[in-house]
């Protein structure tokens, strides 16, 4: 697994890879919106995320692994 880079914004170590749920779009009514999981980097001090990298099945670890590096390397090839 590739480790993180520190924060671009504050300098702190990133806390990790989170798996989160992002709220459906407004316009879409309750009943028939569909949940939206993915993975993104964390800063441990300030909070900044790197890009959200969205996932089909959250409790497939095959597919979760291979996310949450995706993830990481958004995290640290940012532009500095």
């Amino acid at each position: 697994m590739t480790e993180l880079e520190p924060c671009p914004f504050c300098g702190a170590p990133a806390l990790g890879v989170n798996l989160r749920e992002v709220a459906p779009f407004v316009a879409e009514p309750a009943r028939t919106a569909k949940r939206k999981f993915g993975y993104s980097a964390v800063c441990s001090s300030c909070g900044a995320r790197g890009p959200f990298i969205e996932v089909e099945d959250p409790f497939n670890n095959e597919q979760g692994f291979a996310q949450v590096e995706i993830a990481t390397a958004g995290w640290n090839g940012r532009a500095e």
